[in-house]
């Protein structure tokens, strides 16, 4: 009865300790999106952007015939054309400069702009 009970309390703060600790507000903050992720007809490239809650997303782009793998930080709104042979996006501002203008309460044509990116060949 005795090696039973040292064995029950044993087990006991075993599965205690190896709990996992729980979550909390400051562990969403790591979280990240996939999203718009797109493979065209011809299925050598893909596509797909990653955005964490708070920064600057990246777009992942990568031709799976030969294994090139291209990033863009700040990619948004990709499109490949018919032939797939060019992708072209647009360029976020940053998070930061985005966030700035907003607690400024800037009017719209103040805030920060998209531009395009120089397509992939």
């Amino acid at each position: 009865m005795k090696k039973l009970l040292i064995f029950a309390a044993v087990l006991v703060s075993l599965t205690a300790y190896g709990q996992k600790p729980s979550l909390d507000h400051s562990v969403y903050d790591n979280w990240k999106t996939t999203s718009r992720v797109s493979i065209p007809n011809d299925g050598d490239w893909t596509y797909y952007r990653v955005t964490p809650q708070e920064g600057d997303a990246v777009l992942y782009i990568t031709n799976l015939a030969t294994g090139a793998k291209y990033t863009i930080e700040r990619g948004a709104s990709p499109q490949m054309n018919a032939s797939c042979t060019k992708l072209v996006c647009k360029i976020a501002p940053k998070f930061q400069e985005t966030r700035q203008a907003k607690i400024d309460k800037k009017k719209s044509d103040e805030m920060p702009k998209d531009t395009l990116a120089r397509p992939l060949k």
